[in-house]
């Protein structure tokens, strides 16, 4: 079975697919509503108003509800959202990096993200109390949310053909079908210590941000490499992160194990953990075969490999916040 998972990940490494509705829920804490930023009044979001300014890009951000994309008809409306702000953003960036513009608009997008997010953390109104702490976090992570959509949307715009197009859509989906369940595991298990306490409401949504700017690490690289940017050296280990991760998840439980509630574990979705990463494998053996008919398709199956590269440099960065170094 940890093979299975590990070609699960080399599909990471391609933006592998499958049918998202073939598989179960990811593993969800009753309190994981706290990814979403706290409950506040929705107003009708008008992009010609957007300033390009950090305080404008947020406010936008705060009335844009995110959803989870489960087929192609939540996936192109959502890359079609992220295409109206996408122009702010990169208009915001140019303007306070004038020596960076000839970055590529995906990379501006990318880079973006640690400037608001530095935004926000040393903002007073996000540091006042727990609750608005993690609304500072959701915000950040509303960000990194709309930035993978949108590189999702640029990879998908350079498919030359109907064809292309379908089978990259297809790998997308599988791709954030085997995204949503892992982070939503990993963000469990790195929660364990907030569990019952209001501090929840922040190391939740905390946990997902970290996990989604690893993965967008890996976008832009996927990106570069369709682009024609070298690939860069090294040979993936998929095997051993994936390994240490699991181990690294048992670890947290045992820690955890003597002061957290009897029911806990089977309330975030943790009492059977190696059932978890199976379920993972499953999610990402089947994307993977979309991955390699996809890069068929475009004629870039030499890619399987330095994509794997990029999979693996994520997963590495979910080792890392997992262990809290």
């Amino acid at each position: 079975m940890m093979k299975k998972f590990i070609i699960a990940l080399a599909l990471l490494a391609g933006m592998g697919s499958m049918s998202v509705a073939s598989v179960g829920e990811a593993p969800r804490r009753k309190v994981a509503k706290a990814k979403t930023a706290a409950p506040r009044k929705k107003a009708a979001v008008r992009t010609s108003a957007i300033s390009s300014t950090p305080k404008g890009i947020i406010g936008y951000l705060d009335k844009w509800d995110y959803i989870e994309v489960k087929n192609l008809n939540q996936l192109t409306a959502e890359i079609a959202k992220a295409n109206r702000l996408a122009p702010t953003v990169i208009k915001s960036f140019d303007t306070r990096n004038p020596a960076k513009t000839g970055l590529s608009d995906v990379e501006k997008v990318a880079a973006y993200g640690d400037y608001l997010s530095s935004y926000i953390s040393n903002s007073a109104q996000y540091n006042e109390n727990t609750m608005s702490m993690a609304w500072g976090v959701s915000l950040q992570w509303k960000y990194y949310e709309f930035a993978a959509t949108y590189i999702y949307g640029k990879i998908a715009a350079k498919m030359e053909s109907d064809e292309a197009r379908a089978a990259c859509y297809n790998a997308i989906l599988g791709e954030e079908s085997f995204y949503n369940f892992s982070s939503a595991l990993l963000a469990n298990l790195g929660s364990l210590d907030s569990y019952g306490g209001s501090f929840i409401a922040v190391s939740y949504p905390h946990q997902l941000l970290s996990y989604r700017k690893d993965w967008i690490n890996m976008l832009v690289a996927q990106y570069q490499m369709l682009s024609g940017q070298a690939a860069g050296d090294g040979k993936a280990d998929l095997l051993s992160a994936w390994f240490k991760i699991e181990k690294q998840a048992k670890k947290e439980i045992a820690e955890s194990s003597e002061w957290l509630p009897a029911d806990a574990l089977a309330d975030m979705g943790l009492s059977d953990v190696s059932g978890s990463f199976r379920e993972g494998a499953a999610r990402g053996e089947a994307a993977l075969k979309a991955c390699g008919k996809w890069l068929n398709v475009i004629g870039k199956s030499e890619l399987s490999s330095a994509f794997e590269k990029a999979a693996d440099t994520m997963l590495k960065g979910w080792l890392k916040t997992m262990a809290g170094d």
